[in-house]
């Protein structure tokens, strides 16, 4: 079998970028090359939302399906988010929109993850949390090391290796002694106590803290309609199985 490429690229929108002699283009799954591509770049990402990130000489900017550069290479970092791009520039986090205007100024020391419509970010050693405009939904008054994204109404926050949970208001409503969390789905979300390394264990969570699964397992999944897939034991002799959000064992195994 022959093989063509020096690099290729995450799958996007139907397409890959595929490098040979230090070009780029872009080819769909019949190997038709869609996105002609002029510039040599050191590196590009995949397609989302109709643009691709680009990045040559540590500059990053985006093109476009015609391998248009739409936002020059000017950023030291960039994303594409849902609806504002987070770009980093001499040192500074702010916000620009699908065609590279800058919505939100570049004065922030971080920006975390987006979901339910809200970006983290840290200023002044402070944390909190905006909206697409701009606006602070959120006080950045928070004094955690780190935040998450909010799902069903909570986010996880973590400060000295401890998790818990705040809601947009940023009241602190799940306490931070869990070693992991996981995001809420259904109500419900995974935590663990412990350590990696040797021991710990883990169970779940609703939305006011109470455990309602004891950590008791050695692997929990994310839900499912309503089922978890459960880990016991270690990883020569230990068995999964299922639970409900009651934590009753399901499906008793059938004849085989």
């Amino acid at each position: 079998m022959n093989l063509y490429y020096d690099s290729i690229s995450n799958f996007g929108e139907g397409l890959y970028g595929v490098k040979k002699d230090r070009k780029w283009v872009f080819i769909d799954k019949t190997g038709k090359v869609v996105t002609p591509i002029n510039s040599t770049y050191d590196c590009v990402g995949s397609f989302h939302q109709g643009l691709c990130s680009v990045e040559k000489d540590e500059k990053w900017g985006f093109i476009d399906k015609t391998g248009k550069e739409i936002v020059p290479l000017i950023y030291d970092e960039i994303e594409i988010g849902w609806g504002l791009c987070p770009v980093i520039k001499d040192g500074k986090w702010g916000f620009i929109d699908y065609t590279g205007k800058q919505v939100i100024p570049l004065i922030y020391e971080r920006v975390f993850g987006c979901h339910e419509g809200l970006y983290g970010v840290r200023k002044d050693g402070k944390c909190g949390f905006i909206d697409y405009t701009g606006k602070i939904v959120t006080p950045i008054n928070l004094t955690y090391d780190r935040v998450g994204s909010f799902y069903e109404g909570l986010c996880e926050v973590e400060k000295d290796g401890k998790s818990g949970f705040i809601d947009k208001t940023g009241q602190e409503v799940i306490p931070l002694i869990y070693d992991w969390v996981g995001e809420f789905s259904e109500g419900l979300c995974g935590v663990f106590k412990g350590d990696f390394e040797t021991e710990g264990k883990w169970g779940l969570i609703d939305k006011t803290g109470k455990e309602v699964i004891p950590l008791i397992y050695d692997e929990v999944s994310d839900s499912s309609e309503g089922l978890f897939r459960v880990f016991k034991g270690d990883s020569e002799t230990g068995k999964w199985g299922f639970i409900n959000k009651q934590g009753v064992s399901l499906y008793p195994p059938p004849e085989f």
